[in-house]
């Protein structure tokens, strides 16, 4: 009579079962895994009553082809600025997978932005060509699936999201234009006695810019470099308090302005071409000899 117990060396105990003809077999609910442990000794005991025999028993676990568990990304690049080339392709992470030594692995992509994506090898990247624009898209996501078929179950595993985002980067902001059309400037070089000469607005500026206005990039101020005029409120371009204009010396005027965003990158100067309106010139002597010199016009 063969005389259980069973003892494993150097194996866990508890695995194996022996019965009284001798057929050792595997308990039930007991999987074992090649990857983990390919051998497992154990030692036998038959009993007659009166002697013990002992032997020992190898048992080898041969393997099989299994599904991969897992799709992991290593050595990640998670954003991009909106102002990298793509001329070439970029490489975004390496993946890594979690499978045994038999089978093939066939990688593909999955997901909205799965086109913008490519697999080379075991390494995902950026297409060529791919556009990065922050103010159109911020973000690209994607997934890697995983088919082995020697299986024959189609795709095994399916990665988790990997998302690539987009940072903004401040971009040039366009020259201004006026948005409606300026007002001509009354000339007030010999203004009536006693006239004032108040501040004078002009028109109001506006400018495209490929920073969204709800940025801080995308806030937008104008300046001029002509110390006759001023901006004020960020757009409004106005003739200084008491700056007097001449009509006949000159039926416009040009000045010099540009655009500067939140960020403080500035468009090139734009020259504006400002009318000046003519209008009545008083001129009061007083009581010294006094020559006014001109003709009809």
């Amino acid at each position: 009579m063969i005389n259980p117990p069973l003892h494993e060396i150097p194996d866990r105990p508890g695995r194996f079962q022996i019965n009284e003809t001798g057929v050792i077999s595997l308990k039930a609910g007991v999987a074992l895994d090649f990857e983990s442990q390919s051998e497992h000794l154990l030692r036998v005991q038959v009993n007659d009553g009166h002697l013990t025999a002992e032997r020992d028993v190898l048992i080898q676990v041969s393997d099989v082809n299994e599904a991969p568990t897992a799709i992991n990304f290593t050595n990640s690049v998670l954003s991009l600025p909106e102002s990298r080339s793509t001329a070439s392709p970029i490489k975004i992470a390496d993946i890594a997978i979690s499978d045994d030594a038999l089978g093939s692995e066939i990688l593909a992509l999955t997901g909205a932005d799965a086109g913008d994506f490519e697999i080379v090898g075991s390494t995902l990247y950026l297409r060529a060509g791919v556009a990065l624009n922050f103010e159109a898209k911020t973000s690209y996501s994607v997934q890697v699936t995983l088919d082995d078929p020697s299986l024959g179950t189609g795709v095994e595993l399916t990665s988790q999201i990997f998302a690539l985002a987009v940072s903004d980067v401040n971009e040039v902001p366009g020259q201004p234009s006026f948005l409606t059309a300026p007002t001509a400037i009354l000339e007030r070089d010999h203004p009536v006695q006693g006239a004032l000469r108040p501040a004078v607005l002009i028109g109001r500026f506006g400018a495209s810019d490929p920073d969204a206005a709800t940025t801080s990039f995308g806030q937008l101020r104008f300046e001029t470099s002509d110390a006759r005029f001023e901006i004020r409120n960020n757009n409004e371009l106005w003739l200084k308090d008491g700056v007097a204009l001449n009509f006949e010396t000159s039926a416009s005027v040009a000045i010099q302005v540009r655009t500067v965003d939140g960020g403080g990158l500035a468009s090139a100067w734009k020259t504006e071409t400002l009318a000046i309106a003519d209008a009545t010139d008083y001129y009061y002597g007083d009581e010294a000899a006094n020559t006014l010199t001109g003709g009809p016009t």
